[in-house]
């Protein structure tokens, strides 16, 4: 922030004080005084322990094909430190090695990512998941192989999505991507959308790549300061989404870079 700002217009963020625990299902690590405070929602339910998952990521898929996950609920995994930048995953497929796989009608859950991974990265068909009160990564990151394979796609559909503190739908550099039919609710954090159609890492390139041929529709997005932005992407078809969003800066937003067809139409 700026220093001595006295117009209210800046905000700040403070970790690590009691003082920022005000309500049930909290929690603070005091790092100076060796001591975490929780706030636990059900006090009967904690018996005197906590517990935190002892693995990085929960379920790895990376080069593992044909892979059906459903029906888990997946909770607590969480990134070690500062450099452990691609853990804290409940399902990972990192750089989208994997075939064929379907991750359906699972719980996602309690975890702490790093800014840049997500609960979910992974899947041909990610449906039906349930993905909330998530610290600092995204809900699903949509996995995009570098080179494409032939007959790629990748689809988002009926996942419900509340309380997450990265991104809602975070899609990088993805090639024939859908994302449609997501239900998406209280994305707060700044500088974070409930759905993103951005550019991305690539791997084989080690540059960035453009997101290609992309549809969102039939989402209903509601109380995030930023419902979708779209930017460096070509072809992409926004329609027939509910973009609901209680005092947000801005509801649609083009960062620029955009290129081919951009179709918005119904929403």
């Amino acid at each position: 922030t700026t220093p001595n700002n006295t117009t209210g217009t800046e905000y700040y963020a403070m970790m690590g004080t009691v003082h920022t625990l005000l309500a049930a299902g909290e929690a603070v690590i005091d790092i100076p005084g060796g001591r975490i405070y929780v706030w636990p929602r059900d006090p009967a339910s904690v018996n005197d322990q906590i517990s935190l998952c002892a693995r990085q990521n929960g379920i790895d898929l990376q080069n593992q094909d044909h892979v059906v996950v459903e029906g888990f609920k997946i909770e607590k995994f969480c990134t070690a430190g500062l450099t452990d930048y691609w853990m804290g995953s409940g399902i990972t497929d990192l750089y989208g090695t994997a075939a064929d796989t379907v991750i359906s009608n699972n719980e996602v859950t309690l975890l702490r990512a790093m800014a840049g991974n997500a609960a979910i990265q992974a899947g041909s068909l990610i449906q039906h998941n349930f993905i909330h009160e998530c610290q600092s990564g995204s809900a699903i990151g949509v996995p995009a192989p570098h080179p494409v394979p032939a007959g790629y796609k990748v689809t988002l559909s009926g996942n419900t999505i509340q309380r997450i503190a990265g991104h809602g739908v975070w899609a990088l550099g993805v090639t024939n991507c859908e994302i449609v039919g997501n239900t998406i609710d209280q994305i707060y954090s700044t500088h974070k959308n409930a759905i993103a159609v951005y550019e991305g890492w690539n791997g084989q390139t080690n540059g960035t790549t453009g997101s290609l041929n992309v549809l969102v529709a039939g989402n209903r997005v509601t109380n995030a300061p930023l419902l979708f932005s779209m930017e460096d992407s070509s072809n992409l078809t926004v329609m027939n989404n509910i973009f609901d969003g209680a005092n947000t800066m801005a509801q649609v937003s083009d960062w620029g870079g955009m290129q081919g067809t951009l179709n918005l139409f119904n929403n």
